[in-house]
């Protein structure tokens, strides 16, 4: 029994309201999982050849003797054997004219077949009970070769027409397996379903197998970095102390900024312990590519292997670093970690409705389903769970599109220490006797909020840190805020144009993000409700096994997602027999038939 306490936030049930998840009380919960981390598969040994007129019976002879035959469904193997059975009879049985006693008494397996039939046992006996049923009847009517090819055709049609309506998926054994946990930057909440499904065959698949919420609701502000920390500890930014992609440290005057990876690796910043450190003290081995500052040792504790955030664009990346997740799994590795910035550098540079950001996502498509592929031919899908996540959506800003204000307009810098960040979203470090006269101006900004420290709504869960200063400004959609041309900005004014940007409130449609899961840990094909950012390390927490550390989820959010011993899921492979085996399967029985 593992058991954990998790911080929970409650909202309004069932609400399609994108605010209503925000507005939260904070209770304290403990929950109590129950998990069954055995999966158990008997080996069936068997001693000597055997005799292929006994092996239907030897097949039904106990549930217990069942083995898994990976990728094969249950049906294509009792099919195979009912036919080479059916076939053995068919040339070595009795004469049509042999008494009725010894044709029963040489047919021991059809008995027990017919036993197992009327016992009501399972679907595939039922299956090569009707497959022999039917051979009696016909071996009873022709004789010769004749008889033979009939008595095979026969059981053909027994398998191909009956193989569909008597398969049925097996219940799935929960032990919740390995894990593999992949950031897709700046991936909108409706970016597959803008695409025809067939347009789309991974996510298509994917989801059919899996599921989703409807979206998520993005941190304040919704930005990489917070994100990327939130998506790794479940905490508001506030707590876990990430407040931008840029951000100040009033007291040491040292600066958080998103691509100096000297000034993102100082320890001083990660006070909250991720989850590939969690794990890493449960024994398990975690890797990571590219994703946020996974080389940073936490309580002395560093990660089996990690190649920490670079900007590195495109789908060949992302190509890369799954293969190299799936050769991780094949080393043993139990939780792996892979990020891309593939749809989130796209929508920047062409916006969110370009083709180019449709192209995008079909490339994630594509390295999807080779992913499946993959986890399939390695005998994985039923031991690799995958969770799809974005930290935020986009919107466009293009030229035309919307009102740009440069904020030197509005704030003299030299009242000022820091101003960090821009667009969306602006955290300003005022010297104290300043703070009234910036706020005044600033509050003339046309679509844009300005909130003093202690002003800043409760339900942005905004506030609560050193790092968050004296005044913040929130643009409106269809405003941005240019960064000031003095050097108390960061980063420092470029020429970049954005055509698509993020940061904005939360309650903007246009900032909800991702989250899909598949997997054994997981139900197939369910949707639920919008869920929060902070609501998914829980999922992890709990596909891999850990106590989580203090966060800010809500279980409520996602407990109905996960797959128990009675829910029925079939991922990969189906229980219907594909026409070329069907071909090979007919052309082999039709020839041992004539044969013998």
């Amino acid at each position: 029994m593992d058991r954990f306490v998790m911080r929970r936030k409650e909202s309004v049930a069932g609400s399609s309201d994108p605010a209503s998840a925000d507005q939260d009380m904070d209770t304290e919960v403990e929950v109590t999982e129950t998990v069954d981390s055995q999966s158990t598969v008997t080996e069936r040994k068997n001693s000597g050849a055997i005799n292929p007129g006994d092996l239907a019976g030897q097949l039904m002879s106990s549930r217990r003797e069942m083995i898994r035959v990976p990728k094969v469904s249950p049906n294509i193997s009792m099919s195979m054997a009912c036919l080479v059975w059916c076939s053995y009879r068919a040339g070595n049985g009795p004469s049509p004219h042999a008494s009725n006693s010894s044709s029963v008494e040489e047919s021991g397996s059809a008995h027990r077949c017919q036993g197992a039939r009327k016992k009501k046992e399972s679907n595939w006996k039922f299956l090569c009970y009707y497959c022999v049923q039917g051979t009696q009847v016909v071996r009873y009517s022709m004789s010769g070769q004749g008889g033979a090819v009939w008595m095979a055709l026969w059981c053909m049609s027994s398998v191909a027409f009956l193989g569909d309506a008597v398969s049925e998926p097996q219940p799935q054994q929960h032990h919740h397996g390995k894990l593999l946990y992949i950031l897709m930057d700046g991936f909108r909440w409706d970016y597959v379903d803008q695409q025809d499904p067939k347009d789309l065959p991974g996510f298509t698949k994917f989801l059919r197998e899996g599921g989703r919420s409807r979206w998520t609701n993005p941190l304040v502000p919704s930005l990489s970095y917070p994100t990327w920390t939130t998506l790794a500890t479940g905490q508001y930014a506030e707590t876990h102390g990430l407040v931008g992609n840029y951000f100040y440290d009033a007291e040491t005057k040292e600066m958080f900024s998103l691509f100096d990876a000297k000034s993102t690796g100082k320890q001083k910043w990660w006070t909250s312990e991720p989850i590939w450190t969690t794990a890493e003290k449960a024994g398990l081995r975690t890797a990571q590519y590219l994703w946020a500052r996974c080389d940073v040792p936490i309580d002395g504790v560093t990660t089996a292997y990690c190649e920490p955030f670079v900007k590195i664009p495109g789908k060949a990346i992302f190509l890369k670093n799954i293969k190299n997740a799936l050769g991780k799994f094949d080393e043993g590795f139990d939780f792996v970690q892979v990020y891309t910035e593939h749809t989130d550098n796209t929508g920047h540079n062409t916006g969110p409705d370009s083709p180019e950001i449709m192209q995008a996502v079909r490339d994630l498509d594509d390295v999807l389903m080779m992913l499946m592929d993959e986890l399939e031919k390695r005998d994985l899908t039923d031991e690799v769970n995958i969770v799809i996540v974005s930290d935020h959506g986009m919107t466009s800003t293009a030229t035309g599109a919307i009102q740009r204000h440069e904020i030197d307009d509005y704030l003299n810098s030299s009242l000022v220490e820091n101003i960090a960040d821009l667009g969306a979203f602006m955290n300003i470090k005022v010297y104290p006797e300043y703070i009234e006269n910036v706020f005044e101006h600033v509050s003339k900004i046309p679509g844009v909020n300005a909130y003093k420290h202690d002003d800043i709504p409760d339900r942005y869960h905004f506030r609560d840190n050193k790092y968050i200063h004296d005044i913040i400004l929130m643009a409106q959609q269809g405003y941005f805020i240019m960064a000031s041309k003095y050097e108390k900005q960061l980063p420092p004014r470029s020429s970049f144009a954005y055509v698509g940007a993020h940061g904005y409130n939360p309650d903007i449609k246009d900032m909800k993000g991702i989250f899909f899961a598949r997997g054994p840990a997981f139900k197939c094909g369910w949707t639920i409700e919008p869920i929060h950012v902070v609501d998914i390390y829980q999922v992890l927490t709990h596909v891999l096994q850990l106590t989580p550390q203090p966060h800010n989820g809500t279980w409520d959010r996602v407990n109905e997602i996960f797959a128990d011993d009675t829910d029925v899921c079939t991922r990969a492979n189906t229980n219907t027999i594909p026409a070329p085996v069907m071909c090979v399967l007919f052309v082999a029985t039709l020839f041992t038939a004539i044969m013998n």
